[in-house]
């Protein structure tokens, strides 16, 4: 008797939730499919299909001129008698990529190997070099080469890469000056900004910032410093300053005698 009551008890359970399952039609299945939240779906309508390329990754030229470094990094301004010093001299690049100070039609070239952060290298171009470009660059006799040695890690590949985009907008002889002459504040800075303050650089020389800033983070100029580098340790130079006049060496700081010395000698 208790096992039919139990059974029939059961069997109305099961009718009862039949007839509200009947009562509300489609309910169950409404709430079987949940909609996706708006954010779920703006997140599949963006994902990209390609993982970004390098060069993407890098700081953006906009993004490096909305975080230039602040006044505290601004340099000392150029004095006019270093504008004066290359006024009305020619100046390029050779076919490699090396900048070029003086007349291609030169009878010597002397190559100057140095790094920015070299101390005998500020010494030689802000004591001797003009002293070099008044008596034989502006004359005709010599035509001067610059190739970077990077020997001071990071803050001489980006003091190169500096001068590379300089020259790009042929300002590679005023840039250079300038890293020199604020040496001791590229050797203070910390690394990190080492990219605002040359953005800051190239404020101070009134170059075009956002052709200067695309410069800086695409890698070319960065890859040609890299490649003088290499090419000439190939060939023993591995230190600085190093100087070559036609196919003589001079390694190390030099006075201007020894200078005036080797190229009067050259017929």
């Amino acid at each position: 008797m208790r096992i039919a009551l139990w059974n029939k008890m059961l069997l109305m359970g099961l009718l009862s939730m039949l007839l509200m399952a009947c009562s509300q039609p489609g309910q169950t299945a409404v709430d079987s499919v949940v909609t996706p939240p708006p954010v779920a779906m703006a997140t599949v309508t963006i994902t990209p299909l390609l993982e970004p390329s390098p060069t993407t990754a890098v700081m953006a030229p906009a993004t490096v001129m909305a975080t230039v470094a602040p006044a505290t990094l601004v340099p000392t301004a150029i004095p006019d008698a270093d504008e004066n010093l290359y006024k009305g001299i020619p100046h390029g690049l050779t076919a490699e990529g090396a900048p070029t100070l003086g007349f291609t039609s030169a009878p010597v070239t002397l190559i100057d190997y140095s790094d920015f952060l070299c101390a005998a290298c500020q010494r030689h171009a802000l004591a001797i070099e003009p002293d070099i470009i008044e008596t034989y660059v502006r004359s005709g006799r010599v035509q001067l080469v610059f190739r970077p040695v990077l020997n001071h890690g990071v803050r001489s590949l980006r003091s190169a890469e500096a001068a590379a985009c300089a020259a790009a907008q042929n300002q590679f002889w005023p840039m250079h000056q300038l890293l020199f002459e604020q040496q001791a504040e590229l050797l203070s800075i910390p690394e990190e900004d080492l990219l605002k303050l040359m953005m800051v650089y190239a404020a101070a020389l009134e170059l075009d910032q956002n052709a200067f800033g695309m410069c800086m983070v695409d890698g070319a100029a960065l890859a040609r410093v890299q490649a003088f580098d290499a090419e000439q340790r190939g060939r023993g130079i591995n230190v600085q300053p190093v100087f070559e006049i036609n196919d003589q060496r001079l390694i190390g700081f030099q006075s201007f005698e020894v200078f005036q010395r080797v190229i009067e000698a050259v017929q």
